[in-house]
């Protein structure tokens, strides 16, 4: 019963993010993570990111350029992806609230 549930659960964060399979790609990790330096005080450096989900920096940088053009992420600053900061988009917020509250 608890599997059911939890399946279902994790169809309807899919379903918040309108994409199949995002809860199982480091997308959600990475959202996750934005979504608590927001309420840290907003942006995080993308070597940071990289290292507190346990992501390589060229597959975080993939998954952070999906993130940019569903427009739930913004990227700030110039030069190596390290010096780059990352925070999530008021939509970003709102979606990855809304996923959470799934949980409650």
């Amino acid at each position: 019963m608890l599997a059911v549930v939890l399946q279902g659960t994790l169809r309807k964060i899919d379903e918040v993010f309108e994409f199949d399979g995002f809860v199982f790609t480091p997308a959600c990790s990475l959202l996750l993570e934005l979504f608590q330096a927001r309420t840290r005080g907003g942006t995080i450096a993308h070597g940071a990111l990289c290292q507190s989900v346990n992501c390589p920096a060229s597959v975080a940088g993939r998954w952070i350029n999906v993130l940019v053009s569903m427009q739930l992420v913004e990227k700030f600053g110039e030069g190596d992806a390290p010096e780059l900061k990352v925070a999530l988009t008021e939509r970003g917020h709102l979606k990855t609230m809304a996923a959470l509250q799934l949980l409650m």
